[in-house]
């Protein structure tokens, strides 16, 4: 899967982290916004932008982390129209799977 202009070691962090989400049913390979992403029953939740984890884990867990110092909204477009469902993670690949699980059950509870 190609990225952008994401570094080797991010995307293959992220392709670590995909292989973990294989094994839920309906987890795929996707592109969004030219970005390596991943999508569960036709929605994506998932993607490595600009160098970081970009997570759906909806407007009250993304507040939380947030306030945590876990990240920010993820704003696409860079013109302060965040996306309320949506985090831009300052986590380390290592913690990126418990992320990933969690944009996971968010986006297929929906």
């Amino acid at each position: 899967m190609s990225g952008r202009d994401e570094a080797p070691e991010t995307l293959a962090a992220f392709e670590a982290v995909l292989d973990e989400l294989a094994v839920h049913a309906g987890v795929e390979r996707a592109v969004w916004f030219g970005a390596p992403a991943a999508k569960v029953d036709g929605k994506i939740f998932l993607a490595v932008f600009g160098g970081t984890l970009v997570a759906r884990v909806g407007a009250e867990e993304c507040d939380d982390r947030v306030l945590s110092a876990h990240g920010e909204r993820f704003d696409p477009s860079g013109k302060g129209r965040a996306m309320k469902d949506w985090l831009s993670t300052s986590l380390e690949p290592a913690d990126w799977p418990e992320l990933a699980q969690a944009a996971l059950a968010f986006t297929a509870a929906r």
